[in-house]
């Protein structure tokens, strides 16, 4: 809605937001233009597009920097495509605050941000927030544990893209957690080995 907005970049400026809701895709559009932006480096205009599944709240966001108006632009944006994803809250000292907003599961591995971001990976540090394959905890209960070694194991071989506990590659030169995407395969070296890598991690 119209009004006034600050961020820490040194934003300032007033947002407009509007948007339709196609009810045969459930796909929200979104309009959205701050005008007066007094940061050299994105105004005076900032205008986005914002695609989102009304269901499940997922979806792609473009954004524009710089421009004269807040007219949809004919020109590449400057942000193409960003994710959009929804952050579960799962501590219970936390609140989606301006000040906390760390304290939620932007990735869904059961880990907060802020545990993630930590030092001490037995509580889920050393991690990426936005990386779903560092901390693979099959029955989601927030321990790394012999029932989740056992749970992977039994899915041993070829296995759908987007199964639980499927990685990638470890990445070269990080932490033994660190794993690429899912590549399809259940296998020693990635998977399960990547698994007991984290033993006994808790992000509880």
């Amino acid at each position: 809605p119209p009004g006034p907005f600050a961020d820490n970049d040194g934003l300032t400026g007033a947002g407009t937001i509007t948007g339709t809701l196609d009810k045969i895709t459930n796909q929200l559009l979104l309009d959205v233009c701050f005008d007066g932006i007094e940061n050299p480096n994105h105004g005076p205009n900032i205008y986005a597009r914002i695609e989102v599944d009304a269901h499940t709240g997922l979806g792609t966001v473009d954004i524009w920097f710089n421009r004269p108006d807040c007219a949809k632009p004919g020109t590449a944006p400057s942000v193409d495509s960003a994710s959009i994803a929804i952050g579960e809250q799962n501590d219970a000292n936390c609140s989606f605050t301006t000040s906390h907003p760390d304290c939620y599961d932007v990735d869904g591995d059961v880990c907060s941000a802020r545990q993630e971001l930590g030092d001490d990976p037995n509580i889920g540090g050393q991690r990426d927030p936005f990386n779903k394959f560092d901390h693979m905890d099959m029955n989601k209960d927030g321990t790394i544990n012999i029932p989740d070694i056992l749970t992977l194991a039994q899915l041993f071989g070829p296995a759908p893209l987007g199964t639980q506990g499927d990685v990638g590659p470890r990445m070269k030169g990080s932490v033994a957690w660190a794993h690429e995407q899912a590549d399809g395969t259940i296998g020693i070296p990635d998977d399960i080995l990547g698994m007991a890598a984290q033993f006994g991690n808790n992000c509880e």
